[in-house]
């Protein structure tokens, strides 16, 4: 049986190693933040999923786009290497008690600069009591809140991050492709029965699911 040898990289690949361990504290990057936010801002009106699809795709629709000249495998998620996006719809109060120290932060510093400290700045103060995490304080009982007061149970990653936590089943979507899921929604969408309460929940996130394909098309 053949083996991989793990420490035999190619010219191409150690240079890329090289060029990504040599940058010791990641930018910030705050396109996402931005479009987001400008996006929950327009659309108060729009349910939940359908204001997070429209915000979805329209910072697909402006964020910057880099190809480095010998990528095989392209895609990133921020406008520069290794630069970490910031999601202030799942939580904000974490940004502004650290984002003008977090350069200082022992073990995971991040570089951020003047201008982004000002944008998060102006960006934070908007979604305090509407994020991810705000809603799930304000959805505990007194005995979950005395639990979490103790320090023993956490769920800061469950409120803060937890929406990313799920297997994506991409077997499906090589499967019918993107066309293919737009029938199976509009399929979906033609059997909902708008006078109940569960299906009119249906219909809202099928929407969204709907304008999200469209984003990941163009």
């Amino acid at each position: 049986m053949t083996q991989l040898k793990l420490d035999t990289l190619s010219d191409r690949i150690k240079a890329h190693k090289t060029a990504l361990v040599h940058i010791v504290k990641p930018p910030i990057c705050t396109e996402r933040a931005q479009h987001y936010t400008e996006m929950y801002q327009q659309h108060l009106d729009k349910p939940i999923p359908v204001r997070r699809a429209l915000a979805l795709a329209h910072h697909l629709a402006e964020r910057t786009i880099w190809i480095k000249h010998d990528e095989l495998i392209v895609g990133n998620q921020a406008s520069e290497v290794r630069a970490a996006p910031i999601f202030p719809e799942y939580t904000v109060s974490w940004i502004e008690k650290e984002i003008d120290d977090l350069a200082d932060r022992p073990g995971a510093g991040f570089s951020v600069s003047e201008e982004n400290k000002r944008i998060l700045h102006d960006i934070c103060p908007w979604w305090r009591g509407q994020t991810v995490q705000d809603r799930c304080y304000g959805m505990f009982t007194d005995e979950q809140k005395g639990l979490l007061a103790t320090g023993i149970i956490k769920a800061e990653g469950n409120m803060t991050s937890g929406d990313a936590h799920l297997a994506v089943n991409f077997p499906l979507l090589l499967e019918k492709g993107l066309d293919g899921l737009r029938d199976k929604v509009a399929e979906r969408r033609s059997r909902i029965n708008l006078t109940v309460l569960e299906d009119l929940h249906g219909e809202q996130f099928l929407k969204a699911i709907d304008i999200v394909l469209d984003a990941v098309s163009q």
